[in-house]
């Protein structure tokens, strides 16, 4: 077939599916761009996006510091002058400006979008000049800056440019499956990176969802693809299930789904990444809960053991960012006038536009999307190649090359055609422009060979996926298999309970900034995580950057550690222990107690009085909220290093575990915590006599 050809079968299926899809609702389609009655698009808005409320009106033409931005002699005069601030009443509640970005004032959605204040607080605006060229209009309730937007004066060559130009009132419309199906379709046709992504073009799931239209009706069935001998693309869907009875496939339901899967009854959610799939021009889509038999115990563990080839071998995948759970669908609906800047006039020299941040695919806590705090995401997300975002004020696109937002539409390049990062190449830069990038970097850092090239993109990875939360302890370890699986095949290496087995040491000190709980998993061996692993609690993970090997510090490895001869065979170890050889010592002989001592677990001299410690101070992280008896922990020294503050060498530091006996034998042991200890020479009187930790080495069974 021609790809004119298909061009036209795939249009002619958008058209249908967006009909047999409404029906199936009990709604009107969805009508183009500029049909007459159309609700949701603002075609027949354009003559008001310069339309300006009573209050907004009387700012504008009284405020002397945007009269002057609107003289082009005024934004010259402006660099020589000090900054200037107006404070003008505007309504009487926040409330008012809610009501008026409803009616269509374009300052006024700018406001409403870029502010949090409560609605019905008081509240005034306040103009700022920052010379020469740009200033601020700021809701302020009392002294509080609660949010605002920015105003830029051009003059001579510079014009702003417009940035989205969002017209929908939902990212359902036209206009935005428009725009993600030309990112794909751009990202399919010049790529090239991402389509080396997918590793194996033979692979396909076991089960999926065909889309098909039959008179006027959306029709959706279960296939077994084995039975299907023409070539298969398919997407797949993120999702949150929630809470609640959910459509799933069973036993009992899949003869039925092969037939004809219900439309009426499919969650809100799934049933609009039929229509996304439908609409991007696509017959297949691979949904867990209707592709995966959930009352079928061996039968589900093949699939969830393949999760990570179903994801990376799609064609892209649908997330579902701003849903909580399967009813609350993909699309959302928005005002779009705060995206588009306000010009004063057609050819103004002063633009209005939002200043507040999009919450999108990469937005941490507080304002973190839904989606983003459940754990198998973080690995549907680094394997597949595309991934289309769905968020609640518009939607976003990122592929292993590129990224883009309907707000910043263009695609921005995060690597060239030929592989070189165009970015700085440190985890925490990547960590904030796709979870792809941070995943492309570790695999090519495991081409190295060199575990200090790539460790710390893994450690970004397990720190999201362990910020996550997930319904099952026994998913701990399932969810984010398929990323290690392929991080083991790259590099050459292996994991034992989630840390590397040839740098166990260095592994071994991990720590849980806030403490988590200890998981209660019983499933099978893979899942029965040993105190040492970080599989074995539910926190966030991380390894905190003390030391580094190519630093100044003056470091040494104070300990080793042995592997139980029966866990040399294959991963995971039939046995969960370690043996470890290293100085312990019991806190008590560390630093000395006190009655009046604190119980965030942190140990200084401040505290001490009379007594006689070997250190400055130790800091003691628990891994858990389990309660814990000082008097019965001990610290398992793993390195110690000198130079790392200042390049002092009369500061010496000391990390290590925090570790107790499980019985009277003191030979077998567990971890409770990680402990940093330090010994200052200048905290101490006497430097003939100030003492340090050191301890004598000790071989115990850690488990």
């Amino acid at each position: 077939m021609s790809e004119s050809s298909e061009t036209s079968r795939r249009s002619s299926r958008r058209l249908a599916i967006k009909t047999a899809t409404a029906t199936a609702l009990g709604r009107e389609p969805p009508l183009s761009h500029g049909a007459k009655g159309t609700p949701s698009n603002l075609a027949q808005l354009k003559p008001i996006h310069r339309y300006l409320c009573g209050k907004c009106r009387h700012i504008m033409k009284t405020s002397k510091v945007i009269q002057s931005h609107l003289s082009h002699s005024g934004a010259a005069t402006r660099t020589k002058e000090k900054e200037a601030e107006e404070t003008f009443k505007h309504y009487r509640k926040f409330q008012g400006v809610v009501q008026s970005a409803s009616r269509g004032c374009h300052l006024c959605s700018l406001l409403h979008r870029n502010s949090y204040s409560p609605r019905n607080s008081s509240y005034v605006c306040v103009i700022t000049d920052d010379p020469p060229y740009r200033g601020k209009i700021t809701i302020k309730r009392k002294t509080d800056n609660m949010g605002g937007i920015k105003f830029y004066s051009f003059w001579r060559t510079n014009q702003p440019g417009p940035n989205g130009n969002l017209r929908s009132f939902g990212t359902d419309s036209d206009e935005t499956l428009s725009r993600a199906s030309n990112w794909l379709s751009t990202c399919l046709k010049t790529h090239q990176m991402c389509k080396v992504n997918t590793r194996d073009n033979r692979f396909r799931p076991r089960r999926l969802l065909k889309l098909s239209v039959n008179d006027a009706r959306l029709v959706i069935r279960l296939c077994i693809t084995k039975d299907i001998l023409s070539e298969i693309q398919y997407l797949t869907l993120s999702y949150c299930w929630g809470k609640g009875n959910h459509l799933q496939l069973t036993q009992a339901t899949q003869e039925t789904f092969i037939k004809c899967i219900p439309v009426e009854c499919l969650p809100q959610t799934l049933l609009d990444a039929v229509a996304i799939t439908a609409r991007l021009g696509y017959e297949y889509i691979w949904v867990d809960a209707l592709c995966i038999i959930q009352d079928w115990g061996e039968d589900k563990q093949l699939d969830l053991e393949s999760m990570g080839e179903v994801y990376r071998n799609s064609v892209c995948t649908i997330a579902a960012l701003r849903a909580k759970n399967s009813g609350e669908g993909c699309f959302a609906s928005r005002n779009p006038l705060p995206w588009n800047e306000y010009r004063v006039r057609e050819q103004s020299c002063l633009s209005f536009q939002q200043d507040g941040d999009v919450t999108g695919p990469d937005t941490y806590d507080p304002r973190r999307p839904p989606l983003h705090t459940r754990a198998w995401v973080v690995q549907e997300r680094a394997l597949s190649p595309r991934t289309l975002f769905f968020g609640s004020e518009m939607i976003f696109w990122e592929c292993i090359r590129s990224r883009a937002s309907e707000y910043e539409p263009q695609m921005e390049d995060l690597w060239d055609a030929g592989g070189k990062q165009l970015l700085d190449g440190s985890p925490g830069a990547l960590g904030e422009n796709g979870m792809k990038n941070v995943f492309r970097s570790l695999l090519d850092g495991c081409k190295n060979k060199s575990y200090s090239a790539w460790k710390d993109y893994w450690r970004k990875l397990v720190r999201d996926y362990t910020s996550c939360q997930m319904s099952y302890d026994s998913d701990k370890w399932r969810a984010i298999s398929g990323l290690a699986t392929e991080v083991q095949r790259q590099s050459g290496k292996k994991l034992i309970y989630g840390l590397w087995k040839d740098h166990l040491l260095d592994e071994l000190l991990w720590t849980a900034p806030e403490p988590g709980k200890r998981l209660e998993m019983k499933e099978t061996r893979e899942t029965q995580a040993p105190s040492w692993s970080w599989i074995s609690i539910h926190a966030t993970i991380e390894w905190l950057p003390f030391y580094e090997e190519n630093s100044e510090s003056n470091f040494e490895w104070t300990a080793t550690v042995t592997l139980p001869a029966t866990s040399l065979l294959e991963s995971p170890p039939a046995e969960n222990s370690i043996i470890v050889e290293a100085p312990l010592l019991s806190f008590s002989e560390i630093f000395p107690r006190t009655e009046d001592q604190s119980s965030d677990h942190a140990f200084s001299l401040d505290i001490v009085k009379d007594k006689k410690p070997n250190v400055s101070s130790l800091y003691f992280n628990p891994d858990t909220e389990e309660p814990s008896d000082d008097s019965c922990n001990y610290a398992l020294q793993l390195i110690r290093y000198t130079g790392a503050y200042e390049g002092r060498d009369d500061r010496m530091e000391y990390d290590g575990l925090v570790v107790r006996p499980v019985d009277n034998s003191y030979t077998t042991w567990s971890r409770v915590g990680y402990y940093n200890a330090i010994w200052d020479l200048s905290d101490f009187e006497d430097s003939k006599l100030a003492p340090r930790y050191l301890g004598v080495k000790k071989k115990i069974i850690l488990i």
